[in-house]
């Protein structure tokens, strides 16, 4: 290893001249510069590797400067100046930085399994790269970490976390990604322009994608977007020509231009009852689509949702659609029937133009809101009902209107007289119009709305202020109902009053969770409680009951709104029970070594664990579960020879077996 000072270059004369060169050298190289860490003062150099040395006594590889072997292929070494390689360093400011940005020689690279975090730019630029591997603890790839490189085909990324933003653009060549299972975010552009890869899987926790995340990967045929994600970006599959079916669970919105552009999208399917918008231009010139079904749950279909979808031959709205914004159906030319839900308060300008063969279009009571081109250059085929909005407005415009048979409500009824919120809770009022059938409208309206607002669709939300509103519901025939909502103030806190409990084995604890708003605590309200492991400690949802099933350490929630507390429970075994110093004792037991191999021939499904030098074994410890035959083998990196290892086996039932063995 080569100790490399900034202020010992004796080399240099001090003249201007050779100030100019070293202010030169200091973005050629990537030198650290001064900090409290007496280690970190340093640029260190081990032969083609610069490196520095981190708070924890890690390592982070700044700068390789080789080409690789004959095969351009390159392993990052597992340690550095005796400490662990955990992060593969990025760009920060020198154009120059980035472990190996800008390499156009290497083909491949081995990064070892300590290495945690790929920062940004880390490989960008690496054109002729093919193959990465080893990144099977990465929990972080940064800021365009491997974009531009063209010729990397597969990769299999970590346990999880966070894939950021432009992480693998462009990368022209990639035909498969496996991120890992605990990976939550997927940042922007991160998979942009790929234009070979056909599909990324989205692992169970997955949370956000990032805007355009997989916009212009061409070789996509379908998209699935799972009910775990709550941040979904704009465009995130903008211009995917190949894609055919889209699936839509997810808790959000569809977000702005989510599907725009897919040329051959031809069926897409909304599952999610989360979704109360569909945004501008989410659909806009999927002129493959065929038919769309709005769910119930969708409030607002935004302007230019589905402008230019000119293949469109039905559309079906549900009751709950409140509005119908601007362009919504611009441009699409194939429907003859439209009704419209009896929810729909506005419908926007040019909303369904463009229709060729329009032959009846149902406008019903709920509509308040019309634009003379809201069904573009129609000016007859329109359905209204007698005294309607719709009615007197298309009389006022001379359009021409059939007057459709009205069935007026009878009764309007609560499943509950009064409703009790918490500020900013929402809840759908519960209600049954008679007859069933009705051609009434429902005009919701709040007697105090500073306690609770109440939209078209008879849904309340709390407000900040504490105290009593009444929801009044008026048919358009003039039947009224109502309901008396109580709001409470919203809850500010929730905590439990301990951070840790022991427990053994079969014992029950109960320990509720203290909720409080701005006036104290509150005992009406009731948090959920779940559990981080069911099979070490179980608990009620309801009452915080906790039970323990079997040894470990589990992490007891509980839940109200958005708030959330927890504690954790160490589960021990049961008082009396055997311990690994009592039970029958290990009598098979036999270890060798050959090259670098170590077996251990003892019970059938003992758990086998050695400890030997770091730089022989490659880790502090492993551990291993012997198969039916007894048989357990654990690879070292180096030849085992002239080094002590400690050998542990345990099995329920007998003694811990603790042995040092030389080889």
């Amino acid at each position: 290893m080569i100790r490399f000072k900034l202020n010992t270059l004796k080399n240099f004369k001090k003249t201007a001249i050779a100030a100019g060169v070293l202010m030169l050298s200091v973005c050629a190289v990537p030198f650290i510069n001064p900090a409290a860490n007496s280690e970190a003062v340093d640029s260190l150099i081990e032969g083609e590797w610069y490196y520095e040395v981190l708070s924890d006594n890690t390592v982070k590889v700044n700068r390789y400067t080789g080409v690789g072997d004959a095969s351009g292929n390159v392993v990052v070494p597992a340690t550095m100046g005796g400490r662990t390689v955990t992060v593969i360093g990025g760009k920060t400011g020198c154009s120059y930085e980035g472990a190996f940005r800008q390499n156009d020689k290497i083909l491949s690279v081995v990064v070892p399994a300590t290495v945690t975090t790929i920062e940004e730019r880390a490989f960008q630029d690496c054109t002729s790269l093919r193959q990465v591997t080893g990144l099977n603890s990465v929990t972080s790839v940064g800021y365009g970490a491997f974009e531009n490189c063209n010729e990397l085909t597969s990769l299999s990324v970590g346990i999880g976390g966070v894939v950021g933003d432009a992480a693998f653009k462009n990368c022209k060549s990639l035909t498969a990604v496996d991120v890992g299972a605990s990976t939550t975010t997927i940042g922007s552009e991160a998979f942009a322009e790929c234009t070979a890869l056909t599909a990324v899987n989205f692992p169970a926790g997955i949370s956000k994608i990032g805007k355009r995340a997989f916009s212009n990967c061409d070789s996509f045929t379908s998209a699935t977007i799972p009910v775990t994600v709550t941040d979904l970006g704009e465009y995130v599959y903008e211009e995917c020509d190949s894609i055919t079916t889209a699936v839509i669970n997810a808790g959000t919105d569809i977000s702005e231009g989510l599907f725009c552009g897919c040329d051959n999208l031809s069926a897409v399917t909304i599952n999610s009852q989360s979704i109360r918008k569909i945004g501008y231009n989410a659909f806009k010139g999927d002129y493959s689509l065929k038919a769309i079904n709005v769910p119930s749950s969708v409030r607002t279909i935004c302007e230019s949702a589905f402008s230019g979808c000119s293949g469109l031959t039905n559309i079906t709205l549900n009751f709950g659609l409140l509005t119908i914004e601007n362009a919504a159906f611009y441009d699409v030319k194939s429907i003859k029937n439209i009704v419209i839900p009896n929810s729909v308060t506005k419908i926007g300008s040019n909303a369904f133009t463009g229709f060729n063969n329009i032959q009846s279009i149902l406008v019903p009571n709920s509509v308040t809101s019309l634009e003379e081109s809201s069904f573009g250059d129609a000016k007859s085929g329109y359905q209204v009902y007698d005294g309607s909005y719709a009615q007197k407005t298309y009389a006022k415009w001379n359009y021409q209107y059939t007057i459709l048979p009205a069935t007026p409500a009878t009764a309007i009824t609560f499943a509950n007289n009064t409703v009790y919120l918490i500020g900013g809770d929402m809840v759908g009022l519960n209600y049954t119009i008679t007859p069933a059938n009705t051609t009434d409208a429902i005009v919701w309206e709040s007697s105090y709305e500073p306690v609770a607002t109440v939209n078209q669709f008879g849904e309340v939300t709390a407000g900040e202020k504490a105290g009593t509103a009444t929801i009044l519901a008026t048919t358009t025939s003039g039947i009224r109902g109502q309901v008396k909502v109580v709001v409470s103030n919203p809850v500010k806190s929730i905590s439990f009053n301990l951070s840790n409990k022991t427990m053994y084995v079969g014992e029950s604890y109960t320990q509720a969770a203290i909720v409080k708003d701005k006036e104290g605590i509150r005992n009406d309200v009731k948090p959920n409680y779940s559990s981080s492991n069911a099979g070490i400690a179980s608990v009620d949802s309801v009452t915080g009951t906790v039970k323990a099933i079997s040894p470990g350490v589990v992490t007891i929630s509980a839940y109200t709104g958005n708030l959330s507390a927890e504690y954790k429970i160490t589960v021990a075994a049961k008082k009396g029970s055997s311990s690994s110093s009592t039970g029958k004792a290990i009598k098979k037991k036999t270890v060798s070594n050959k090259g670098k191999v170590l077996t251990v021939k003892t019970l059938k499904n003992a758990k086998v664990t050695v400890k030997a030098k770091k730089s022989i074994l490659g880790k502090a410890s492993k551990t291993v579960k012997a198969n039916k035959k007894g048989i357990a083998k654990i690879k070292f990196k180096k030849k085992i020879k002239k080094v002590k290892v400690k050998v542990t086996i345990k099995k329920k039932g007998y003694k811990t077996f603790k042995k040092t063995f030389k080889f």
